[in-house]
């Protein structure tokens, strides 16, 4: 009969010089052999060589010191995921362990198109994180797969995998969603809305309002980065900690069609959080779900988009306002004029012609029609969404006059 423990028993697992099990070529079998003498030594080479083993099998060792500074640099975007296999595969070359799997995504590097997917596969996901959701999207070369984190998904996963972060940035502080909803604000909200108007108060106060961005900026010399981003009205914490990226796309690759297909895809998402239940279809009607059972997103939470924010420049893109130097219009919200000394846009006085021409969504939906404009994908798709919600640019109306 064996041991039933201790030394001797630990012993009896550690493979013999000419096991198969015994990878470690003739060095690692003198470091195991009973002639290397003691108990004890003969432990701590066993003990190594198992955690040898290990790592080699794990090939992306994240307790590694050189694998936590490039998996958080890569996820700060101070390296580029070729940047990250080149490291790896120069430190693998030179002995460094655990380094193996970085090495050699994207074939080697030989296929960089594949590395990111790659690294995503060896790192994993952050908790809390859903997985990219890609789909086909005008861009340049054609019908390109696009990467998206869907705000429906996003909030699910944070909901339950990271309640902490949920209730504050999501939820902001102890019944705020419902000291929103009872202001003169909110309640003039939900009552023009198709959705939230049939809503009982106890699944109101559980709607989180929601605005979203969207803003270009400089991404060279010679093009620029559209970010389209969403957040809940009453999150809490710095700006990094409660804006969440929808989408980023590089303006030079862009085609007419583009921003439809991406907002098609939001409004889909984002009527997916006003029902609160996970969708059976995808935003163009296939299915997803078989199954009959209603699945929650958040529990007893879902949310609405009452906000959009931009610069002008990102309203004339993507919702075809008018520029701010039009002769005849220069402004979405009334007929605020350059050209008409009646309608001038400089008279600030009680009585200035464009003030009895302010413009409801209503009538905004027909100064469009009578412009020839098709009506914004943002305003078609979005169940509740109205021309108010969007937010005026201060900086070109106000800073810069």
């Amino acid at each position: 009969m064996g041991p039933k423990s201790g030394i001797k028993r630990r012993l009896l697992d550690v493979p013999d010089s000419g096991s198969a099990e015994n990878v470690g070529g003739s060095s690692s079998s003198a470091a195991i052999a009973p002639r290397s003498g003691g108990t004890r030594k003969l432990l701590r080479a066993a003990e190594k060589s198992d955690a040898a083993e290990k790592a080699s099998k794990l090939g992306c060792d994240e307790s590694l010191p050189l694998n936590q500074s490039l998996r958080r640099m890569w996820a700060k975007g101070e390296l580029t995921s070729p940047q990250v296999q080149e490291l790896a595969s120069g430190a693998a070359k030179q002995g460094a362990m655990g380094v193996d799997k970085m090495a050699k995504v994207g074939s080697d590097g030989c296929r960089p198109g594949n590395i990111f997917r790659d690294l995503v596969n060896a790192f994993g996901y952050p908790q809390g994180a859903p997985r990219l959701y890609w789909a086909k999207v005008p861009l340049e070369g054609g019908l390109v797969s696009h990467p998206f984190i869907l705000p429906h998904l996003f909030f699910a996963h944070l909901f339950g995998e990271r309640k902490e972060e949920f209730a504050h940035a999501v939820l902001g502080g102890h019944k705020d969603c419902r000291s929103f909803w009872c202001s003169d604000e909110g309640k003039k909200i939900a009552s023009e809305h198709p959705v939230l108007k049939n809503k009982t108060a106890e699944d109101l106060y559980a709607t989180v309002p929601l605005g979203m961005h969207g803003d270009g900026g400089a991404y060279s010399k010679q093009d620029s980065l559209y970010v389209v981003s969403w957040n809940s009205l009453m999150g809490l914490g710095s700006t990094t900690s409660k804006r969440f990226i929808f989408t980023l796309l590089r303006k030079a690759k862009m085609l007419v069609d583009t921003w439809a297909a991406i907002w098609t895809i939001f409004a889909w998402s984002m009527n997916i959080l006003l029902d609160g239940f996970m969708p059976r279809l995808d935003f163009l009607g296939r299915l997803l779900d078989a199954s009959t059972a209603p699945v929650r997103i958040a529990g007893r939470f879902c949310a609405a988009l009452i906000q959009v924010r931009g610069d002008w420049g990102f309203y004339c893109e993507v919702l075809d306002f008018p520029k701010h130097n039009e002769l005849v219009n220069m402004c979405w919200i009334c007929s605020a004029s350059i050209e008409n000394i009646n309608l001038r846009y400089t008279d600030a006085t009680p009585h200035a012609g464009w003030r009895p021409t302010v413009r409801n969504h209503a009538k905004f939906l027909a100064w469009l029609v009578s412009r020839g404009i098709a009506i914004p994908i943002l305003f078609a798709k979005v169940i509740g969404l109205l021309m108010e919600y969007v937010c005026i640019d201060v900086l070109h109306t106000l800073d810069q006059g």
